[in-house]
């Protein structure tokens, strides 16, 4: 993991990739501390489109992305597959920076009821839980 998210860094810190707006990082073992790396990338602001599914995520790493102030342009999120449960659902309901996201796909993701429900009122029926 620790590996990993050292090779995000350097990747994420390339030019190569400033103009890119969409990004999917799925069927990976990225892990919390990969997304905590991403989540850190000023290059997140152009990207209107990630998908992270089955990337061995759980809240926390969730939460990382939900507190980014980059992400404020993603109007499509895909964290399917992955262990977000209750608290990953809290922070994406109370993140101030998802301002643009249109879909949130996050099935298969241990969720509660509640927060299934949580993310349905936030980010509308469309939602995919």
């Amino acid at each position: 993991m620790a590996w990993m998210a050292h090779r995000s860094n350097i990747v994420l810190t390339s030019t190569a990739f400033t103009q890119l707006e969409e990004l999917d990082l799925s069927y990976n073992n990225l892990g919390d501390s990969g997304l905590e790396a991403l989540a850190r990338w000023s290059g997140l602001v152009r990207l209107k489109k990630l998908v992270v599914k089955s990337a061995s995520i759980t809240g926390a790493g969730i939460k990382a992305l939900a507190n980014s102030p980059f992400v404020t342009a993603i109007q499509e999120l895909d964290l399917s597959g992955n262990e977000a449960g209750i608290i990953g659902a809290r922070a994406l309901v109370a993140s101030e920076s998802l301002t643009s996201l249109k879909t949130l796909k996050i099935s298969y993701a241990e969720l509660t009821t509640v927060g299934e429900q949580l993310l349905k009122v936030r980010f509308g029926e469309s939602t995919e839980c």
